[in-house]
């Protein structure tokens, strides 16, 4: 089967034809107090270090207790140094989690890029709940980071972001599922905003472990799975053919009294 290769930040994806195009990554442009954008070897390795200490440290220490200073000695580097690349321990941290982001990004685009319908829309809802839930197992020492990111100002803008661009991606890869049984397209905006709310409220709060990483998928999925064939029931061409079938019924039985 013919295939294309896009490209997504960080990575190059291959799709298969009819598939969705990947959505730009929404914290491309984002990135907050990034002092120095370096382009010669040693200056991007100096960089490179910064992250590498941040991370470590934010692990080891808790984010709240990692200092400039700290960076810059770990890093083996003057306290000077680091801030001519960042203004402060946090954007060392926001730039960690769009690196984070990135790679979340290009798994949902991957996970996401068969459009659902009435026959394949548990599997592909499953394999993206599975995909998405396991990116977050393998990514254990980000979580210090992107919890404490994601409760500040410029960290709920960011995850805000990724939120209203997913949901962009969804009214494409959900939204022709409940369009092919009659729902209208407000309808169908309506409906992604709830499931990806849902998705949201099912997220883990703490690390996932491997041992409560079944447990969470299907926890997931069961939430999901049971709104959307609410949705899919109550959809308007099966109100209307059950309607008409009354109707029918009951032309029926006024001509045979």
């Amino acid at each position: 089967m013919p295939k294309n290769t896009r490209l997504i930040k960080p990575k190059i994806a291959v799709v298969t034809p009819n598939s969705l195009p990947p959505a730009p990554f929404p914290l491309a442009t984002a990135t907050a107090g990034r002092r120095r954008a370096p382009v010669q070897e040693r200056a991007l390795r100096t960089r490179s270090q910064i992250l590498a200490a941040g991370l470590g440290l934010a692990t080891e220490l808790g984010p709240g207790a990692v200092t400039m200073q700290l960076v810059a000695k770990r890093s083996k580097i003057a306290a000077g140094t680091a801030y001519q690349f960042f203004t402060d321990r946090d954007a060392i941290y926001y730039e960690i989690y769009e690196q984070w982001a990135s790679e979340y990004w290009a798994r949902l685009m991957l996970a996401t890029s068969i459009p659902l319908n009435t026959q394949n829309w548990e599997e592909g809802l499953r394999g993206t709940i599975e995909s998405t839930y396991r990116f977050h197992h393998e990514q254990l020492r980000f979580w210090p980071i992107v919890r404490y990111v994601e409760s500040t100002p410029a960290g709920m803008r960011a995850a805000r972001k990724i939120f209203v661009a997913f949901h962009a991606r969804s009214l494409n890869w959900l939204g022709p599922l409940f369009r092919a049984v009659g729902y209208s397209p407000a309808e169908t905006d309506r409906i992604c905003k709830t499931i990806l709310r849902i998705s949201r409220g099912h997220s883990a709060v703490t690390p996932i472990t491997k041992v409560d990483l079944p447990e969470l998928i299907e926890s997931s999925f069961d939430a999901q799975q049971t709104y959307i064939a609410a949705r899919l029931s109550e959809a308007p061409r099966s109100g209307s053919r059950a309607t008409a079938a009354r109707r029918s019924s009951g032309r029926s039985s006024v001509r045979q009294s």
